[in-house]
């Protein structure tokens, strides 16, 4: 896979810890990213163009000191557990790294909640993001289980990992199927309802079908891996015949790489929230997101409400930040205590 770019990176080489890495790859070398090593140069030299884009163009939406920090903090993630403040959460109990947080009530429901969070996030605030960890304390009636991706398998390769859950968390939990085991071994014999957001929509949909659930709420979600489709807003073959080249986005595109990678054989039946609803009658999906998000109005535009599928657009409020992030809006509106109450 190729890449190009309006104006080419700046020249010379980026040195991260004793290790040297050369710009002008960005654009020359056709990447393997099932090659780990070709995986961390790429994310590298990624991030280092970033700082370079924002440094030149002025662009508010990258943060240069975050992706330097990022740049010089992956080969912190093995060391993750020291990475979270132990007083962050309260009541809880820890597993997989720290990946996992749960509080075992004993009540016949579990909320698990599959967060989105980023290793970036994660080196730069030296805090494991656990995107609605307060639920844990806060949603009484429910079990509760939190899950992130162990972040300690990112350093090997992170284009990939996190895999959006794709392949599981870790290299022992490594599928969705795994990852419903472990779940059911967590907490067994309860009604199981999901809390998922952003690049865990779909696989949240996936788990939801194998786990048994009874429902799932995705908050401004990809909602499909038809990634063939997806590539082909950035894709622009006519620059060179020989390969196809992809404009490179930070966040959409990664999930289209991993996607590629995990998902490549999906069956049709699984390749949307739609097709996994319509297998899955027992379970209701409600799809909340910002009416102005622009960023996914295509993976918006691809869910229809149907007889299980609820479709919900939400205003755009001084909390839904870049009209994508809405969980504290939800939680300011009290949609979050209207779903997970009775009166729902």
């Amino acid at each position: 896979m190729k890449f190009y770019s309006n104006r080419d990176p700046s020249l010379g080489k980026l040195s991260v810890n004793g290790e040297s890495y050369d710009r002008a790859w960005l654009l020359e070398r056709d990447w393997d990213f099932a090659d780990n090593q070709q995986g961390v140069e790429f994310e590298l030299l990624m991030h280092d163009y970033y700082i370079d884009e924002w440094n030149n163009h002025n662009k508010s939406m990258y943060n240069p000191r975050q992706r330097s920090l990022a740049i010089h903090g992956l080969h912190r993630l093995p060391n993750i557990k020291k990475l979270m403040y132990p007083e962050f959460y309260t009541n809880v109990s820890t597993d997989q790294n720290n990946s996992v947080l749960y509080i075992d009530r004993g009540k016949p429901d579990t909320l698990i909640s599959l967060s989105s969070g980023s290793w970036v996030n994660t080196v730069t605030r030296n805090l494991l993001e656990h995107q609605v960890g307060y639920m844990l304390d806060k949603v009484t009636d429910y079990n509760v289980i939190s899950i992130i991706e162990d972040y300690t398998r990112t350093v090997d390769n992170p284009i990939l990992y996190d895999s959006c859950m794709y392949d599981g968390i870790n290299y022992e939990i490594n599928s969705t199927t795994k990852l419903v085991e472990y779940i059911k071994n967590l907490i067994p014999n309860t009604n199981y309802h999901i809390l998922a957001d952003c690049k865990n929509g779909h696989s949240s949909c996936l788990i939801a079908h194998e786990l048994g659930a009874s429902r799932v709420l995705i908050q401004s979600g990809i909602s499909n891996c038809e990634y063939e489709r997806e590539l082909k807003q950035f894709c622009r073959p006519e620059f060179d015949n020989r390969y196809n080249l992809y404009e490179w986005n930070d966040l959409r595109f990664q999930v289209l790489l991993r996607q590629m990678h995990f998902c490549k054989d999906m069956p049709d039946k699984f390749k949307s929230i739609n097709s996994i609803a319509e297998v899955t009658p027992n379970c209701e999906f409600t799809y909340v997101y910002c009416d102005k998000d622009e960023s996914l109005y295509r993976y918006i535009n691809s869910v229809t409400d149907t007889e299980n599928v609820n479709k919900v657009p939400l205003a755009p409020t001084p909390y839904t930040f870049g009209n994508h992030y809405i969980t504290i809006e939800l939680e300011n509106s009290g949609y979050f205590d209207r779903y997970f109450s009775d009166s729902w």
